[in-house]
């Protein structure tokens, strides 16, 4: 899902627009960041990230 849009990603997955951004703010929210590049470098530093690329 590497550069999709919400509403690509609620497609792809059967979910509504709104709960893909509730998803992501809490993940924010739990992860005590601000923004998605906090988000993801913080993840990066934690060895947290599924780099699979088969999706």
């Amino acid at each position: 899902m590497q550069g999709w849009s919400g509403k690509q990603i609620s497609n792809h997955l059967g979910i509504s627009k709104s709960a893909v951004r509730r998803h992501k703010e809490k993940m924010l929210l739990d992860n005590d960041c601000k923004t998605i590049i906090e988000l993801i470098s913080k993840c990066y530093a934690n060895n947290s990230l599924n780099t699979n690329q088969d999706d």
